[in-house]
């Protein structure tokens, strides 16, 4: 049992070369224990949020660390505002569109697909949530604070 959670903790590099990393991976001794499992449990957590990784690993957390690292005193209304307003349940749809929109980097077409709306339906949500919250999701200028609290509170309540 030891040695596979050696190998769990102090991972080997892939001899598979197809896809390329930004950085070597980063294993842990096992006398950091407690950090290695720390890593796994909030890259579960970021996954269970909604990150989509290619291999679910803490050192491919990408943007997401920044969120899984944010301290508890950063409250997602502290980054924006208006999430509170795309957080209450009764609008549930709307947080759910600008999710797709704002992970799909506001591909109106491809959020109108994963969303299985026609995409008329799309663009009067895109035009709700703009009413709402004051924030153009079709604007990339505007929207990069609104998907960072969306992801912060997606990875706090997961």
């Amino acid at each position: 049992m030891t040695s596979r959670l050696a190998r769990s903790v102090r991972r080997e590099p892939r001899s598979d070369t197809s896809t390329p990393t930004a950085r070597p991976p980063s294993p842990l001794p096992l006398v950091d224990l407690a950090e290695a499992v720390r890593r796994a449990v909030a890259t579960r957590r970021a996954v269970r949020a909604g990150a989509e990784l290619e291999r679910p690993t803490y050192d491919r957390l990408g943007s997401w660390l920044l969120v899984v690292e944010a301290p508890e005193s950063v409250q997602p209304s502290a980054v924006h505002p208006a999430v509170a307003d795309l957080l209450d349940p009764a609008r549930d749809d709307l947080r759910s569109t600008a999710w797709a929109v704002l992970e799909l980097g506001g591909d109106v077409t491809a959020a109108a697909g994963r969303l299985h709306l026609h995409r008329t339906t799309l663009y009067y949500r895109l035009d709700r949530i703009r009413d709402i919250t004051g924030v153009d999701l079709r604007d990339p200028a505007g929207r990069a604070d609104l998907h960072a609290a969306l992801r912060l509170a997606a990875y706090r309540s997961a």
